[in-house]
């Protein structure tokens, strides 16, 4: 299970691993192949992660900041730019 936050009707993840130095394992998986399979809310889905980028990235993890404030603490912890992924559903 990962934490959540639905922004503007996009389902994103981010890949804090707590303000770790190093990206989560399942991040990589998720580069490596983007096809999953979502489990939300009793409903399973299709979806492609895709791993969010520049202006994009900031605005998605500032609004997951503004609700889950340890988030800015972690991104305090790691000099790495920690990811933030939309999982698109397919179909």
């Amino acid at each position: 299970p990962l934490v959540y936050q639905v922004i503007d009707g996009r389902l994103v993840i981010v890949a804090s691993m707590g303000g770790s130095p190093r990206n989560p394992p399942w991040f990589h998986n998720l580069v490596k192949n983007p096809k999953v399979m979502v489990e939300k809310d009793g409903e399973s889905f299709m979806a492609n992660a895709v791993v969010t980028e520049g202006e994009d990235r900031s605005y998605l993890y500032e609004k997951v900041c503004e609700v889950l404030p340890a988030f800015k603490d972690y991104q305090a912890r790691t000099s790495r730019v920690i990811p933030v992924v939309e999982l698109k559903r397919v179909g």
